[in-house]
């Protein structure tokens, strides 16, 4: 998922607000900003092959609302980093795995 890549990385995110998007990126805009490129009621998650002139605004908003505030782009991706280690890092990961093999209870997700 580039989304999930660019969020490891530090990196302020814009994205469409389908799929697993919004619970990745949380509804509170503090790990990205989500935009209602498509209408979720409607959609098979597969992106058209160009977006309407009202999807690409709501993107350029998105975008430009983060390039204008430098602090909160640089708060939003160090939010979305400290989400992606603490809920997709490999020892995470691994130790999720291990106890389904075990039998465990899942953690509750945060």
């Amino acid at each position: 998922n580039k989304v999930l890549e660019a969020m490891a990385m530090g990196k302020p995110v814009v994205a469409s607000r389908l799929g697993g998007l919004e619970e990745l990126i949380g509804g509170d805009g503090s790990r990205g900003v989500l935009v209602d490129l498509f209408d979720s009621n409607e959609s098979t998650y597969v992106a058209p092959p160009a977006l309407t002139e009202d999807a690409s605004n709501r993107l350029a908003e998105g975008v430009i609302a983060l390039l204008e505030e430098p602090e909160r782009a640089k708060a939003v991706g160090e939010a979305g980093r400290r989400y992606v280690l603490e809920h997709f890092d490999w020892n995470v990961m691994v130790e999720r795995i291990l106890r389904v093999y075990r039998g465990e209870p899942a953690p509750s997700p945060a």
